[in-house]
C-alpha cells in the first residue's frame, strides 16, 4: 500500500505542488513521482513556505521560490544582489507566478484570476523576444525609458515588414507591461518607465464578422450541415444543436452537468448555468430536437453534479494535457463541414455560435448579448438592471422554424417556464 504524501505530484509540469487558500502552489520539480530525493527536497520547502506564511498571511500571493530567493539576498546581499535583478531571473519569477494562477481545467475548478496552462506557455513566447533585445544576464534594475523606445521600434518595423502580425505585436507590449508590473510590485525595480504606457501601447486588430464568416440560413446551409450531422452520428447532431441552440463551444459542452438542464418539472426545458470563462449567468430554452438527443445521450444521474457528456472511455469530451485542448468533437465537425461545403471552407463549430449571434442581432437587436453570455458592459446593466431572457427565449423559437430545425413554431416564450429548486440536488 502506497504511502499517502502531503505534495501532489503534477504530471504536465514535473512538478510537486499544493492547493493553498484556493491557490496552487509549486514547490520544485521531480525527475518522476517515485523519486524521494526530489520529494523530500520539495517537501522541504513547503514546509518553510507553511511556517513563513504563517507569520505572515500576505506571502499567499508569492511563490515559494521568490520568498527563498530574498531570504538569499537579506542574507548575502553581495553574491544575490546581481541574481535577483537579473533579467533571466526575473522572468523565471514571473513565469512561476503565472504557474501559481493556473486552474485546474480537468476538474472543472475555476477562479476569477485563474488562467490556463496554454496560457502561460503562451506568454513565456511572447516575453522571449524582450529577453534576447534587452539580454538575459542584464540587470533589469538598469532599465531605461530608451530601452522600451529601441524595442518599440524594432517591434513595428518587424510587423510594418510583415513578419509578424499586429496581434502579435499587441501580445508582445501586453506581456511585457504585465512583467514590469509584476517587477515594481515585488520591488524588484523601484519605477516604472514612464514612457511604458505609451510605447508599449498597440491595439488588438478585430476584422467584422462578414457573411462569409457564418452560415447562410436564407441559402439553407444550416438546414444542410444540420442533416449532415445527423446522418454522422446522433452524437455530431447534438454537439451541432447544443453550438446553435445555446451558442455553446467545446468546453462549455464538455462542462455541463446534470443539474444545468431540469426537464423533469412543469413547463419548458431550459438550461440555466454561468459560463466558465466569464462568470456571465446563461438562460437557453431548449429546442424540442435539442431536449431529446440531451435526454438520450447524458450519461450522469439526473439533478446530480455528475457531467452530462463524455467520451467512450468515460473522459470529459475535452481534456487538458501539457497546457493544450485535447477533444474531437471540434475536429469532427470540421470534417463534417468540409465534406459538405468544399475541402476549403475554413468555418467551424465556432461558426454556429456567430451564426446564432447574427440571427438574433439582425431580428432582435442587443439580444445577442443575452445568446452569449458576455458580461454586461453599461452601468445600468452591471448595478441596476435585472436581465429579461424572455425576449431571448422569443428569439431562439424563431431560430429554430428559421433554421430549419422545426417545422413549426413554438411559442415557449408565451408558456411558464419549468421553476429551478434552490435546494441542491
Amino acid at each position: 500500500m502506497s504511502r499517502k504524501r502531503e505534495l501532489t505530484y503534477v504530471k504536465s509540469t514535473n512538478q510537486w505542488c499544493k492547493t493553498i487558500n484556493g491557490k496552487r502552489k509549486y514547490f520544485g520539480k521531480g525527475r518522476s513521482k517515485s523519486n524521494e530525493e526530489d520529494y523530500q527536497v520539495a517537501l522541504k520547502k513547503y514546509h518553510s513556505f507553511i511556517a513563513d506564511l504563517d507569520k505572515n498571511p500576505s506571502l499567499i500571493s508569492t511563490t515559494p521560490t521568490a520568498i527563498e530567493n530574498e531570504k538569499k539576498a537579506k542574507k548575502n546581499p553581495k553574491k544575490y544582489k546581481y541574481a535577483v535583478n537579473q533579467l533571466s531571473k526575473c522572468v523565471s519569477r514571473w513565469t512561476e507566478y503565472q504557474m501559481s494562477r493556473v486552474t485546474d481545467l480537468e476538474g472543472g475548478v475555476s477562479h476569477s484570476s485563474g488562467i490556463t496552462l496554454g496560457r502561460v506557455i503562451s506568454l513565456k513566447g511572447y516575453i522571449k523576444p524582450w529577453v534576447d533585445f534587452y539580454g538575459a544576464r542584464k540587470q533589469l534594475s538598469k532599465l531605461r525609458p530608451i530601452d522600451l523606445e529601441n524595442y518599440r521600434n524594432l517591434q513595428v518595423g518587424l510587423m510594418q515588414e510583415g513578419l509578424i502580425s499586429q496581434n502579435t505585436v499587441y501580445q508582445r507590449f501586453a506581456s511585457l507591461k504585465n512583467f514590469l508590473n509584476f517587477c515594481w510590485e515585488r520591488e524588484i525595480i523601484q519605477n516604472l518607465p514612464r514612457n511604458m504606457k505609451s510605447d508599449l501601447k498597440m491595439g488588438m486588430k478585430r476584422d467584422r464578422p462578414s457573411i462569409k464568416d457564418i452560415f447562410d440560413w436564407k441559402k439553407g446551409e444550416v438546414k444542410k450541415l444540420h442533416l449532415a450531422c445527423a446522418n454522422h452520428s446522433p452524437a455530431m447532431e447534438l454537439w451541432f444543436l447544443l453550438a446553435l441552440n445555446c451558442g455553446f463551444l467545446v468546453k462549455e459542452i464538455s462542462d455541463l452537468k446534470m443539474n444545468d438542464c431540469l426537464w423533469r418539472k412543469q413547463g419548458w426545458t431550459k438550461v440555466i448555468r454561468e459560463r466558465q470563462k466569464t462568470g456571465t449567468p446563461s438562460e437557453h430554452t431548449l429546442w424540442s430536437r435539442t431536449e431529446e438527443l440531451w435526454k438520450e445521450l447524458c450519461v450522469g444521474r439526473y439533478g446530480t453534479e455528475d457531467i452530462c457528456f463524455a467520451r467512450k472511455d468515460g473522459q470529459p469530451l475535452c481534456t487538458y494535457k501539457n497546457g493544450f485542448k485535447n477533444e474531437s468533437v471540434g475536429t469532427t465537425m470540421k470534417g463534417i463541414i468540409r465534406d459538405t461545403f468544399g475541402g476549403d471552407d475554413h468555418r467551424s463549430i465556432r461558426t454556429l455560435r456567430k451564426t446564432g449571434s447574427s440571427f438574433i442581432s439582425a431580428r432582435f437587436p442587443l439580444v445577442d448579448s443575452l445568446y452569449l453570455a458576455h458580461k454586461p458592459t453599461s452601468v445600468a446593466q452591471q448595478h441596476y438592471s435585472v436581465a429579461n431572457y424572455k425576449i431571448l427565449h422569443e428569439a431562439l423559437s424563431y431560430m429554430e422554424v428559421d433554421f430549419g430545425i422545426a417545422t413549426r413554431l413554438s411559442k415557449r416564450h408565451l408558456r411558464k417556464p419549468a421553476q429551478r429548486s434552490k435546494k441542491k440536488p
